[in-house]
Order: structure tokens, then sequence, then C-alpha cells
């Protein structure tokens, strides 16, 4: 433990087995009854603040049943699709099989193409039809 005592616990792979419940104390068996974590992670949920006024790329790695193990597909998508309802331009792309860190390969790729086309004034595709609702954006409350 004092090995990794002033390390960042960031990063897949790094320590094999530990889980959010190893991290905190015994009080906090459920994040989402801490007040001031669910005030900052309210404040910190994408699209609460505004709306973008250029097109938007949104991608998502599926690694497991329920996203790439840092993002939740769902979530990403219900962003994409708030976007959407708003007039925003979207592209919400699904990267089978690959995680966080292997969805980055794809997603820049898609990326340079997507910012070049923007830039050079060209119109990006829209796949708002294509995008349907998914997880609430809701805050915990």
């Amino acid at each position: 433990a004092t090995a990794v005592a002033s390390k960042c616990l960031s990063g897949a792979g790094s320590y094999p087995g530990l889980t959010i419940k190893k991290v905190l104390k015994a009080k906090y068996p459920n994040l989402a009854r801490v007040p001031a974590l669910v005030t900052i992670l309210n404040r910190m949920i994408m699209g609460r603040s505004g709306t973008p006024k250029m097109p938007m790329l949104l991608a998502n790695g599926i690694s497991d049943r329920t996203g790439d193990g840092v993002m939740v597909e769902k979530d990403v998508q219900a962003l994409a699709y708030s976007y959407c309802r708003r007039g925003v331009r979207v592209q919400f792309r699904k990267y089978s099989g690959l995680s966080h860190l292997e969805a980055y390969i794809p997603f820049e790729i898609s990326a340079f193409g997507f910012i070049t086309r923007n830039l050079d004034g060209l119109p990006v595709p829209d796949g708002c039809k294509s995008i349907g609702p998914a997880s609430s954006l809701a805050p915990v409350k």
C-alpha cells in the first residue's frame, strides 16, 4: 500500500482487483448518498451547462455489457440524443469489442476526418435520425 500511496489510481490494469468499494471507507457504501460528492458529480454532467454551437462527434467503446470500462454506452448515447433534440448535428459511433483505451485509435481516425470536414466548411453528416433516447442524464437527488 505504501508503494502506491502517492500514485494516481487511473490507468486500466494498474491495480488488478481494485474496486471502488475497496478504496472507500465502510461508512460510504453508496456514493449516491454522499451529498458533497453528489453535488460535484451533478455539476459535471455533460450537456447541463450549455449547447454546443458546432457539430459533435461522440463515440464509445463497448467491451462489456455496459460500455468501455470507463464510459457507459447508454450515457454517451443519451448525451448525443440530448444534443440532437437541441438542434446540434451529432454523429455517435460505437466501437464493439473495444475498451476505452482501445477505442482511441478508431476514434482518432474518425475525429480527424470529422474535424477536417468541419474546418474545410464541408457539411458534416447528421446522424441524429439513428440516435434514440437512452439513460437519464438527470442529476442524482
